[in-house]
C-alpha cells in the first residue's frame, strides 16, 4: 500500500507538513537564566523575528538527574560525578517556575505566536495542558521513555518527537507508544544530540529517510551554528526547525553558547522564506520576467554583408548578434543556402519573410 509522504497535521494556527511553509520554532529552553522578565522579553523578540513558535523546558533538577552515581572506583565513573555534579551544582540557576507558563502564554497569545514547553516529568504534562498548549513537544533524552510519549499522547494534541542519539527500532518504539495511547498527529524532528555538532555528522539526509519510512510530517532539531544547515534542509522537505535563541552566546549557560542570537534569527526566518519560495515547482520554463532577457541575452541572425534579391545566402553573409531580434541562432541551419525574396543590406535582421 502506498504511503502518503509527509501530510500535514495542525499545530496552533496553521497547518505543518507537505506544502506547508516551515514551522519555526525558537526554542528559548533555559536561556532565561531562571529570570521571568528575560523570558518574556525573549518571547516578544522571537515573535518579531518571525518565529511561528517559542518553546521551553519544564524540568527541575531533582526531576532530571540523580545526585550521585553508584561508585565503583572506575575513573570513568569519577570523570561522570565530576560532570553530575557540575550540572546538579547550576541547574537551579537555570529552571524556569511553573508559574510563567500561564503568564508567557497569555504574552504569546497577545503577539499571535504559539507558546511550547516540553515537559521533562509526568506532573509537567498536567501543568502544561491546562494553559492549552497546541502541542507537545518530546526531547530526544526522552524518546525511550514510553510512558512519558504515552502520557503525552493521551492529551489528544499533536505530538513532536526529536530523534537525537536515537536508531530507526527506537523511533519506531516511540512512534508504537504515541500511537497506541491515541495520537492522530505526529510529527519527528531529525537531530544529531551534540552541542554543536560536527557539519561531518549532521546527516541532514535522515529527514527524507523518516519522512518516506512514516510518512509523516519531519523537521530539523538543528544545534550546529549559524543557519547553512536550515536552509540545506528545505529542499529536503523540513517541515518543522527547532533551533536555540538567546540574546548574547557569550553569557554563561547551558544553551547559550551555541544558539542565534535574534537578528540571526530574523535573518534565518527571512532566508527560510525566500528559500521555500525560491523551490518553486517540478518543472522548467521562464517566467514572465524572462522574457525581456529572451530578446536582449538570446543571440538573432543578422545581416553582415549586402545581397540581392534571388541570391543565395551564404554563412558569410550572416553575423550571430545580441538581441534576438527576429530569427534565432537556433535557425542558422536552416536559412543558410537559401534564396532571399529582397535586397538586403548590411546590420538588417533577418526574418523568415526574407525567403521563398
Amino acid at each position: 500500500m502506498s504511503m502518503q509522504l509527509n501530510p500535514a497535521i495542525c499545530i496552533g494556527r496553521r497547518e505543518v507538513g507537505a506544502d506547508h511553509p516551515c514551522y519555526v520554532i525558537a526554542e528559548i529552553g533555559s536561556n532565561h537564566n531562571s529570570s521571568y522578565e528575560t523570558a518574556e522579553k525573549l518571547v516578544r523578540a522571537c515573535a518579531e523575528a518571525g518565529a511561528d513558535a517559542v518553546k521551553f523546558q519544564a524540568f527541575t533538577r531533582e526531576g532530571l538527574f540523580v545526585e550521585r552515581l553508584p561508585d565503583d572506583g572506575g575513573p570513568e565513573t569519577a570523570a561522570n560525578q565530576k560532570l553530575l555534579t557540575r550540572r546538579w551544582e547550576v541547574l537551579p540557576g537555570f529552571t524556569a517556575n511553573s508559574s510563567w507558563w500561564p503568564r508567557l502564554k497569555a504574552v504569546c497569545d497577545e503577539l499571535d505566536i504559539d507558546f511550547l514547553c516540553s515537559p521533562f516529568s509526568l506532573e509537567a504534562i498536567d501543568e502544561l495542558i491546562a494553559v492549552d498548549m497546541p502541542t507537545i513537544k518530546i526531547a530526544s533524552g526522552d524518546i525511550t521513555w514510553l510512558e512519558l510519549i504515552a502520557k503525552s499522547a493521551r492529551t489528544g494534541l499533536p505530538l513532536i518527537l526529536s530523534t537525537g542519539a536515537s536508531v530507526l527500532s527506537e523511533i519506531k518504539d516511540a512512534i508504537s507508544a504515541a500511537r497506541g495511547a491515541g495520537c492522530k498527529e505526529l510529527a519527528l524532528l531529525h537531530c544529531v544530540s551534540n552541542y554543536p555538532p560536527r557539519w561531518e555528522d549532521a546527516n541532514l539526509h535522515a529527514i527524507t529517510v523518516l519522512a518516506e519510512r512514516w510518512g509523516i510530517p519531519v523537521g530539523l532539531s538543528d544545534h550546529s551554528p549559524g543557519s547553512t544547515l536550515p536552509i540545506a534542509a528545505v529542499p529536503l522537505g523540513m517541515s518543522i526547525l527547532e533551533k536555540h535563541v538567546t540574546f548574547d552566546r557569550d553569557q554563561e549557560g547551558l544553551d547559550h553558547h551555541f544558539a542565534l542570537e535574534i537578528d540571526e534569527l530574523a535573518s534565518l526566518v527571512q532566508d527560510i522564506r525566500h528559500a521555500e519560495v525560491g523551490l518553486g515547482k517540478a518543472e522548467k520554463t521562464f517566467v514572465a520576467d524572462e522574457e525581456i532577457e529572451r530578446y536582449w541575452v538570446r543571440r538573432g541572425l543578422w545581416m553582415a554583408a549586402p545581397i540581392s534579391a534571388g541570391q543565395t545566402l551564404t554563412r558569410e553573409h550572416l553575423a550571430v548578434l545580441r538581441p534576438c531580434h527576429s530569427l534565432g541562432a537556433e535557425q542558422l541551419k536552416n536559412v543558410v543556402g537559401r534564396r532571399v525574396v529582397r535586397d538586403m543590406e548590411s546590420g538588417e535582421p533577418v526574418s523568415a519573410e526574407d525567403f521563398q
